[in-house]
């Protein structure tokens, strides 16, 4: 009878164990998981638009996208990296809306 007690406290004590790593495991990726995202300063970027120069041909500042005689799309962007964020996703805009609906 003492050894079946010794057993369930053993298991007691290594499942205790278990739990407060799984915790202290939670708890760490919730501290390094959560990220504020920056706040640029200079915005003025979201107001540009681009042009279309050529069918699929596109400019907006230096920037260009077009789909090359090959086939391939090809993309030049140059600003900070706000603003090439912005750019980018106003030149492809089309391509990006054509691959979401292709794969969902």
């Amino acid at each position: 009878m003492r050894r079946g007690k010794k057993i369930w406290k053993r298991l007691l004590y290594v499942l205790g164990g278990f739990l407060l790593l799984l915790l202290i495991g939670f708890i760490y990726l919730y501290s390094v998981a959560v990220v504020d995202p920056p706040d640029p300063a200079d915005k003025s970027s979201l107001e540009l638009r681009r042009k279309e120069m050529s069918s699929g041909f596109y400019t907006l500042k230096n920037s260009w996208f077009r789909k090359s005689k090959s086939g391939l799309y090809e993309m030049y962007v140059e600003g900070s990296p706000f603003e090439r964020g912005v750019i980018n996703g106003r030149l492809s805009k089309e391509l990006v809306v054509r691959q979401e609906d292709h794969f969902n």
